[in-house]
């Protein structure tokens, strides 16, 4: 049982008990003390900076407020036999940064994607912790994540904030979860209106100017397949041969290519499963591609043969020479300069040749629930919603068949 004892103060009675294997982190650069919660040590302190490893330290809370010695006694055995069957300790006390580490180390937040993972902890560092930090989580308020969110606003896209709101709500939907709060603050709040920005999208003349330019480069296949297709970046670097039917024109979205950051904070390029079960699809290739890919096949065949033992076995479809991967950030960067040489509008990004290719689609009369199943968005709403002027245009078109189609028959009013 933990250690405690009562003692007797000017307002009353209060008892101090140690708390049993507490141990603290110390930050490298401002010597603040964070304690380890729950067994999960913490990655960055309050000021940004690096925490040192695990130490013990001794760790004393109090209760005051009791009448009586009596009544201080009873408190402190019923609160010693609470923590031997392994309550929280602390839950009236923690504060949102306490809470922003623990729930940062916890394994919901370690299952996602190390680039997601990174964007919350900056938007931890940079926003939650520095404006909500010292507040008790059991004392935030809806006006307190409401002026987090418009000083957010001043300085950061509509997007952006969004983002933030959605972390700290999963973050207090956990402390909620928890028994730390009551309720969630962040529910009250209502989302920031996001303006949904002009797109520079390519049309098919554009992308065939862009696969030209892509001739004769080490981008010929990643852009061919870019343009022909719409999968994303990562989608397409992380392609294998064993995914590739070329027989029957389809492709398995399987695996992406993404940089993952390791536990000891290095990066590398790792194959990862798609964020979602609709990412996981099969795509029908046109006859363009599915020609391009054989020829690829035969000349990656040729160069692993020269390579031999140097040769990098990852059965990828695009490679960079020797059988290894494209890095994404060079694939979007090499991309650019050869929209340039183009000539496509400056502000045409990689991601907007999917745009185009779901634009071809719709504007084909592709059924939108196939577009959306080939796209691997989350939902048919979704793409419906993204495209809206694209079904406008249709829309137009519909009711032009129509009268088009009574012009013969039917007169107008007199």
């Amino acid at each position: 049982m933990s250690k405690g004892h009562v003692n007797r103060r000017s307002a009353g009675w209060v008892y101090v008990i140690d708390l049993p294997g507490a141990q603290a982190q110390r930050c490298e650069t401002c010597n603040k003390r964070a304690w380890v919660e729950l067994g999960r040590p913490v990655e960055i302190c309050t000021c940004g900076a690096s925490l040192g490893n695990p130490h013990a330290e001794r760790r004393q809370i109090s209760r005051s407020g009791f009448r009586t010695r009596k009544e201080a006694e009873f408190a402190l055995r019923s609160f010693q036999a609470d923590l031997d069957k392994g309550a929280n300790p602390l839950p009236a006390t923690t504060t949102v940064s306490e809470w922003a580490m623990q729930w940062l180390a916890s394994e919901r937040v370690k299952a996602l994607r190390s680039s997601t993972r990174r964007r919350y902890e900056q938007l931890m560092r940079d926003w939650i912790i520095p404006e909500l930090g010292s507040i008790e989580a059991r004392q935030v308020r809806a006006r307190h994540v409401r002026l987090m969110l418009e000083q957010a606003g001043a300085q950061m896209a509509p997007a952006s904030v969004t983002q933030l709101r959605s972390v700290l709500s999963s973050m207090m939907a956990s402390a909620l979860e928890a028994e730390l709060i009551d309720a969630n603050p962040v529910a009250g709040v209502r989302r920031p209106k996001v303006d949904r920005p002009d797109l520079a999208v390519p049309t098919a003349e554009d992308l065939g100017r862009l696969m030209t330019a892509a001739n004769n480069t080490t981008w010929a296949v990643p852009v061919l397949v870019s343009c022909t297709t719409g999968l994303r970046r990562g989608e397409v670097l992380g392609l294998r041969w064993k995914d590739i039917d070329l027989e029957n024109g389809r492709l398995r979205v399987a695996k992406a290519l993404q940089s993952v950051r390791d536990p000891e904070g290095t990066t590398a390029l790792r194959l990862v499963d798609p964020k979602t079960d609709r990412s996981r699809r099969t795509v029908a290739l046109p006859k363009i591609t599915i020609e391009r890919l054989r020829l690829a096949k035969r000349e990656q065949a040729e160069r692993r043969l020269q390579a031999g033992a140097a040769w990098h076995d990852l059965d990828l479809a695009c490679d960079s020479g020797d059988g290894s991967p494209f890095h994404p950030d060079a694939f979007g960067k090499a991309t650019k300069r050869l929209m340039a040489e183009a000539g496509l509008d400056p502000k045409t990004r990689l991601h907007d040749c999917r745009h185009a290719v779901a634009t071809m689609m719709l504007e084909q009369g592709v059924h939108p629930a196939v577009a959306s199943a080939m796209l691997g968005h989350s939902s048919v709403a979704f793409t419906m919603d993204t495209y809206q002027h694209v079904n406008d245009q249709m829309a137009d078109q519909a009711a032009d068949a129509i009268d088009d189609a009574f012009a013969a028959g039917v007169s107008g009013p007199n």
